[in-house]
């Protein structure tokens, strides 16, 4: 495991929601979101924000077989429609897509990546796919379109295989920690966090 300790700084975020106040007093412009389902977390974003917010996400449904999730099947219950996630998404997000403060892309996230260079946000914040290859890919495709200084980090930092979700994100993130031998900072709620070098 890495020695070095999680900067410092990232104490102050206590959960996610803390977010919008730690990105307007680092003097973050532009963050991506990777997985935005229904917006409603990319909306706490905005509101407590200035700056300008990406989302990405496929809004694409799946069968449990291939993608368990309980954001596409209920956790067992009825399957949640992604055509419908995305228009409640455009709808709650629309107010902040006319003032330029929000641009939403439906399609993977590797093929969107293509859109952007590197260094090309503050922030960095992945909630899509929890698998390990997914989260692994998320994390090598986006770490370099964080600018130096900039917050990277997700949700989820747990690893489950159950009737709700499989999901290994918890050992992605200690992977890639021991690449960049830096600790994560994991929040209560399950975010976790890095502050790019």
């Amino acid at each position: 495991m890495p020695t070095q300790r999680a900067p410092e700084i990232l104490d102050r975020i206590v959960t996610r929601d803390s977010l919008p106040i730690f990105m307007a007093e680092r003097g973050y412009q532009t963050m991506v979101e990777i997985g935005t389902w229904k917006g409603e977390f990319a909306k706490c974003i905005l509101l407590g924000w200035a700056g300008h917010l990406t989302c990405i996400d496929p809004w694409q449904n799946y069968d449990a077989s291939e993608y368990l999730d309980g954001c596409l099947q209920g956790g067992g219950g009825p399957a949640f429609d992604m055509d419908v996630c995305y228009e409640e998404t455009k709808a709650r997000l629309a107010p902040f897509v006319a003032q330029n403060r929000c641009t939403i892309y439906r399609g993977t996230s590797s093929a969107i990546s293509t859109l952007f260079t590197h260094e090309s946000f503050d922030a960095c914040y992945l909630d899509g796919n929890h698998d390990y290859t997914h989260v692994r890919d998320d994390i090598a495709t986006w770490w370099p379109r964080v600018k130096s200084g900039g917050l990277f980090g997700g949700h989820d930092a747990y690893s489950r295989n159950d009737a709700f979700q499989r999901a290994d994100v918890m050992n992605a993130i200690w992977d890639f920690s021991e690449v960049i031998g830096v600790r994560p900072h994991v929040c209560p709620d399950s975010s976790w966090f890095f502050i790019k070098p």
